[in-house]
């Protein structure tokens, strides 16, 4: 419970801190040049995701089980993170001139892709195998750094009146290595030289990893398809409306998140008993529960929220954003379940149903996309977002043999149980 609560005021604070980093970012660079930092933050990101083939999910995994796989995990990380980081860097480029960009702007995306692929991908290691090993403290320390330094520096510039794309491209990049510093720093003293098992270290995390692996490509949370796409198809402009519409909305999406921080290594830690049928129960009401209520609650907050926060030459995204919020509400309360159903060992479950999602999301993006636009792009995304949890509550129910409502609807007397077992 204390890990829970403890996750739970760090991801506000870090959402706070990035929600008024997007503020400051916005106020400061304008509709479109903010729309051409969100296509330079871009293919880091989605690099950062595709080269982990899951070994973030192996080292949790494995360090909840014991401490000496912990260890042995992040024997060679570093040179494993530069494996990974190579293998992104050529889809990433490509993406990038794909993008609407100028030849000076480009230079400047490639720029951060080679600096901002290696700390992410290592920063997830390391992130990792705090959060496996439970080690919930630093972990959720670390992951306020970077957030930190990336509202900062640009308050800095603002204050030396210094403020241009490129100065606040250099302030991002300085958040990504700091951020992977503070992940690291505590475990300086571990590191190894690579040995000559580093590459089957690597395609052994891989193997245990990759089943969950497609589970975890979500179009807007880690691939940000969309947002590429909008940047392929429209104008830097219409990017920065859509940025601001997907940071909007994926405030609905914070409190699943949190709650699948937890689900994993809580799960596998008891997966086979009674108490981890409970848990399972537990963990997926609360976070239908809380994400409804957030959906709820942000559809009718955002057509004031945007104008007022952001501006009012972003009052186009008004219309994206609850669409999205929508979809974000099924994504929170997906990624809980999926987190469970992953710690009782049924990850490959979980990545087909994220798989059938895309489905829905192609179809629906080419059938929308050209009447209308961008709020086309969101409806597409949300409808793959309800389909996926959808689907999940169906074949959960059906693999743990419960109700549909026993993973819907709070139960006191098992979240007394899981709570009472948590604190002993």
């Amino acid at each position: 419970m204390k890990a829970f609560l403890g996750t739970g005021i760090t991801v506000g604070i870090m959402m706070a801190l990035t929600i008024a980093s997007g503020i400051l970012t916005s106020r400061l660079l304008g509709v479109d040049e903010r729309g051409i930092l969100a296509l330079v933050m871009l293919w880091p990101a989605v690099c950062g995701v595709l080269a982990d083939l899951g070994t973030p999910i192996a080292i949790v995994q494995r360090a909840a089980v014991s401490k000496a796989e912990g260890a042995y995990a992040l024997a060679n990380l570093g040179l494993m993170s530069g494996i990974l980081a190579t293998l992104a860097l050529p889809i990433g480029i490509a993406g990038v001139v794909l993008s609407n960009l100028s030849r000076n702007q480009l230079a400047l995306a490639v720029l951060s892709l080679l600096i901002v692929t290696p700390m992410t991908i290592s920063g997830r290691l390391f992130g990792a195998l705090s959060q496996g090993l439970g080690n919930y403290r630093h972990y959720n320390y670390s992951k306020l750094v970077g957030p930190s330094i990336w509202l900062v520096l640009p308050l800095a510039l603002y204050a030396t009146h210094n403020v241009s794309l490129y100065s606040i491209v250099a302030s991002y990049l300085a958040a990504a290595i700091v951020g992977f510093l503070a992940a690291a720093w505590p475990y300086r003293n571990m590191f190894s030289y690579p040995s000559r098992s580093t590459l089957n270290d690597l395609v052994a995390l891989a193997r245990e990893g990759l089943p969950n692996y497609l589970g975890n490509l979500t179009p807007i949370d880690s691939l940000k398809l969309d947002v590429a796409l909008v940047g392929i198809l429209f104008s830097a402009t219409d990017v920065g409306y859509y940025s601001i519409a997907v940071s909007a909305a994926y405030l609905v999406r914070v409190f699943g998140f949190v709650v699948g921080i937890i689900a994993l290594p809580t799960v596998s830690r008891s997966k086979g008993t009674r108490l981890g049928a409970i848990c399972i129960r537990v963990i997926s009401s609360v976070a239908f529960s809380g994400s409804l209520l957030a959906g709820m609650l942000m559809l009718v907050a955002l057509p004031i929220l945007i104008p007022l926060v952001y501006g009012r030459s972003f009052s186009p995204a008004v219309t994206p954003a609850q669409i999205l919020a929508i979809g974000m509400a099924a994504a929170g309360f997906r990624q809980a379940l999926g987190d469970c159903m992953r710690g009782i060992g049924k990850g490959k479950l979980v990545s087909w149903i994220e798989l059938s999602s895309w489905a829905v999301a192609i179809i629906g993006g080419a059938i929308l996309i050209p009447t209308l636009g961008l709020n086309g792009i969101a409806i597409a995304v949300s409808l793959s977002y309800i389909s996926a949890a959808t689907l999940c509550l169906i074949l959960s129910a059906h693999q743990l043999e419960v109700s549909y409502a026993s993973l819907m609807v709070p139960n006191v007397k098992a979240t007394r149980t899981m709570i009472a077992n948590q604190l002993a």
